[in-house]
């Protein structure tokens, strides 16, 4: 970038919203990443703008048919952590990924268990746990008519979704757009 003079471009970043008692701190953090990445003439896009309600600025409904719909499978995968890197809570998973960090980082004294722990979790919870739910969310939509589906689809129509008023306030003082009434979709 630098060498050639061409814009740098910083995108997916964010803050997990998942616990309202942390927002106005999440929100302080959102603000100095922005300044940051602004001090130093790079460009930004948050990750991500519309969600299933952790880190958008627009949210699905969680009383959404396609929220109660996908509720059994995502209860199941936030057990087992399978997003690990978003499931802050802790899981009856947890402890045995743990167990196999601490034997590993035993038997092979040149790792370390904090770096077992994250592949850990990155290949077994993020990865095969992850892909082993696939059938089973498939199987939530068996007979679904294309009726059905079409209704459940509407759940992620602007006019059905909830925005995170407080973060897209700060996107709007950082863009320069005057904060007046909601979100207008």
């Amino acid at each position: 970038m630098l060498r050639h003079q061409v814009p740098n471009w910083v995108g997916e970043f964010g803050c997990i919203y998942e616990n309202p008692a942390r927002n106005e701190s999440n929100l302080r953090v959102m603000n100095d990443m922005i300044d940051i990445i602004e001090a130093y003439g790079h460009h930004w896009s948050i990750w991500t703008y519309k969600d299933i309600g952790m880190m958008g600025a627009v949210l699905v409904n969680p009383e959404s048919e396609w929220m109660r719909r996908i509720e059994p499978v995502r209860a199941i995968k936030t057990g087992m952590r399978c997003d690990s890197w978003i499931e802050r809570t802790p899981g009856p998973i947890d402890h045995l990924i743990r167990q196999i960090a601490d034997y590993a980082a035993e038997v092979i004294p040149s790792a370390s268990q904090a770096d077992f722990l994250s592949r850990l979790q990155s290949g077994i919870q993020d990865g095969v746990l992850a892909q082993a739910l696939l059938p089973a969310f498939v199987e939530q939509f068996r007979d679904t008519s294309e009726v059905q589906i079409d209704s459940m689809m509407q759940s992620f129509a602007f006019k059905n979704c909830r925005p995170r008023q407080d973060l897209i306030e700060l996107l709007k003082r950082k863009l320069g757009t005057p904060v007046e009434g909601e979100l207008n979709f």
